[in-house]
């Protein structure tokens, strides 16, 4: 890799935070960028630089990222969210600028982050995947077969928002699919759901942490990680990296099942599973496509503390001894994350969730989800 400095994107994100660690520790220089004012990792690294909200103003970020990349000497962009999308598509710009950027093209990225064309495209290289069937109209609707034996989720989303599993009729009548948004009715696989957070260069995989989401924020995202064996999801992750060519970071959301592994959804940017890689120079390694397959090296799990107590994970059962043997993810070595600015990252976006009318989630990344 080259001595440039890099800029970890997201920075409302603990994935980022955690990105700009290992890269200091590695010996680089780290910007943490995000369009928030105090996002968690403001100050985090050797500096935070503020830009336009992409999803809002994509000629604004496109000024800002080639400004503050000139300014700050920046040859290298690593996204962490859902600004990914919008990189993508300013990349010709920032590579004539000499910047790279860690991720496929938008291309790529728009298909493994639809829910019916990642399917589809898994089928051309892996035996296990659910019926998987677009909904565009309520004449797809009413050629559905028994709802229950189905999951019933917007082609383009996040935190598992609006997802029926196994619905009533009643349930399924009341949706309203069309070309602006379109659904995807899947086939309900039985079995263990894990999460896998890999990264691959030129098809490589380089790196892989699979996981099980023990506690979760509501229904979506995972707040507690729990490692498990990652051999049996590795064959799938490397079939999907070679054929795709994949360079960057993705996430899927996998079922273990009888037949073998079968994937469900993908995220095509990092998740949390990052957390349980704890060898910032061999993640180093890892992002720059050099050693052996990085995979977890303990079997501790991670958990984001505030986000369990926030979130009313200490109403079940188990949760003492759950939270005593969790490392916290947001503290690395010679590194952490205070409750301040943690309170404070939370206050901001429930102010953006109050004027908006929005939930905490939806608030959380209204300013740069793409849709379609």
């Amino acid at each position: 890799m080259a001595a440039e400095a890099v800029m970890v994107t997201g920075a409302r994100a603990p994935v980022a935070l955690h990105w700009a660690w290992a890269l200091r520790a590695a010996g680089r220089r780290v910007h943490l960028a995000d369009s928030l004012r105090w996002p968690i990792g403001r100050g985090f690294a050797d500096g935070y630089l503020r830009h336009a909200p992409p999803a809002f103003d994509l000629d604004g970020f496109r000024r800002d990222l080639l400004a503050l990349c000139a300014r700050h000497g920046i040859g290298l962009i690593l996204p962490t969210c859902e600004e990914v999308f919008w990189l993508a598509q300013i990349a010709p710009d920032l590579a004539a600028a000499g910047v790279r950027v860690f991720a496929p093209p938008m291309s790529l990225l728009a298909q493994a982050h639809d829910k019916g064309a990642f399917i589809a495209l898994c089928a051309q290289v892996w035996p296990h995947v659910p019926q998987t069937r677009r909904l565009m109209c309520a004449d797809d609707l009413a050629d559905l077969p028994d709802p229950s034996g189905l999951v019933l989720k917007p082609a383009f989303s996040r935190f598992a928002t609006r997802t029926l599993v196994r619905p009533s009729p009643a349930q399924v009548a009341r949706l309203r699919p069309s070309a602006r948004d379109p659904w995807v009715a899947q086939e309900f696989l039985a079995g263990r759901e894990v999460c896998a957070y890999a990264i691959a260069v030129a098809g490589k995989v380089t790196a892989l942490a699979v996981y099980h989401p023990l506690y979760r924020a509501g229904q979506g995202a995972g707040i507690y990680f729990q490692p498990v064996d990652p051999a049996p999801a590795l064959g799938f992750v490397r079939a999907f990296a070679a054929a795709t060519g994949w360079t960057g970071q993705l996430s899927f959301d996998l079922i273990e099942t009888a037949a073998g592994v079968a994937p469900i959804e993908c995220n095509p940017r990092a998740t949390s599973g990052l957390h349980l890689m704890r060898d910032a120079e061999a993640l180093a390694a890892a992002l720059a496509g050099s050693g052996p397959v990085l995979v977890p090296g303990s079997a501790r799990p991670q958990a984001v503390r505030l986000a369990l107590w926030l979130y009313g994970a200490w109403r079940r059962a188990g949760f003492r001894a759950d939270l005593a043997r969790a490392e916290e993810a947001l503290a690395w070595e010679g590194a952490r994350v205070g409750l301040g600015a943690q309170l404070r990252a939370v206050a901001e976006i429930g102010a953006i969730a109050l004027r908006r009318g929005q939930g905490l989630q939806a608030a959380s990344t209204a300013d740069i989800e793409w849709n379609g």
